[in-house]
């Protein structure tokens, strides 16, 4: 589990529930992204002491991870889609006065 340097707001999730569906999808996408990265240096370090069979602990944890999402989205009837970066804008915008550092965080990864 997290060790948060600062404790959750109570009301986060009531900000958020009108969106529930775009941030379950983009939690989605960065599962998959996070398993794509840890293959991606698979290949980049063959030969590695170690290493591969490390990240291949990773790929194989974050693709569970996203096939949960997948089951979540079967068991709630949401569509698995591709989020235009706008769209992820205006949902983390519309949550909280401040952007959160999660957004933050998330966008400048886009780039």
């Amino acid at each position: 589990m997290l060790s948060l340097a600062v404790p959750t707001d109570g009301g986060w999730f009531d900000r958020i529930a009108d969106h529930l569906d775009v941030i379950l999808i983009d939690h989605c996408h960065l599962e998959k992204r996070a398993a794509s990265n840890a293959l991606n240096l698979i290949f980049r370090y063959t030969g590695r002491d170690g290493l591969a069979r490390e990240l291949s602990e990773v790929v194989k944890e974050e693709m569970d991870h996203f096939t949960q999402m997948l089951d979540i989205f079967e068991a709630r009837n949401i569509e698995f889609v591709r989020l235009a970066i706008d769209v992820r804008i205006e949902t983390f915008r519309g949550c909280d006065q401040a952007e959160p550092a999660a957004f933050r965080i998330s966008s400048s990864l886009q780039r």
